[in-house]
């Protein structure tokens, strides 16, 4: 979907909450990031450095709604709200807190926890390979599981059951309202 977006000509904008610095060395894992955000074509790529577990109301996160505020994004998209993983949660949450009054549309994806009724599906067909490559850039993290195999096992699976194309990424819009 990123690359999908670069090539319609829109300015993509990534924030990265976490370095994971539990996980394996966080410049590694930066540099990581830059050179996929790279092959998709993204070239703003921004850090807040916070600590893995860090809490959704932590001060540094307060970057974020700046950033959000100087790039002016009519989507933003975020780890979905029933996402397993702590920091996937927190994030949510984070957002919530700091953007919820942001006029955009916010949608949710996929990481660890698929979504239970998506509402929007993205065919990705054409940006597979891409995909693939920007995937293979996180080296240190592909050691201990085969995140290409996983991503691109559920893009098969929503190409599937959305009946879109072979290859798909799911979303949930989100209504803060609710």
């Amino acid at each position: 979907m990123i690359s999908k977006n670069v090539r319609k000509g829109n300015q993509i904008l990534i924030i990265l909450v976490t370095s994971g610095d539990t996980c394996g060395d966080p410049k590694i894992r930066e540099l990581e990031s830059q050179k996929a955000a790279k092959i998709l074509g993204v070239k703003n790529v921004k850090f807040i450095r916070e600590k893995e577990g860090f809490s959704p109301i932590s001060k540094k996160l307060k970057a974020i709604k700046s950033m959000v505020e100087k790039f002016k994004p009519d989507e933003i998209y975020l780890p979905h709200e029933n996402e397993k993983d702590e920091n996937h949660k927190n994030t949510f949450k984070a957002i919530k807190l700091l953007l919820s009054n942001y006029s955009a549309k916010f949608y949710g994806y996929e990481i660890w926890t698929a979504i239970r009724r998506p509402t929007l599906y993205i065919k990705i067909d054409d940006e597979i390979e891409k995909k693939k490559a920007a995937l293979k850039e996180y080296g240190s993290q592909l050691k201990k599981i085969d995140y290409i195999d996983l991503a691109l096992s559920l893009n098969r699976y929503r190409g599937l059951t959305s009946n879109k194309g072979k290859f798909c990424e799911a979303f949930e819009e989100i209504n803060w309202l609710k």
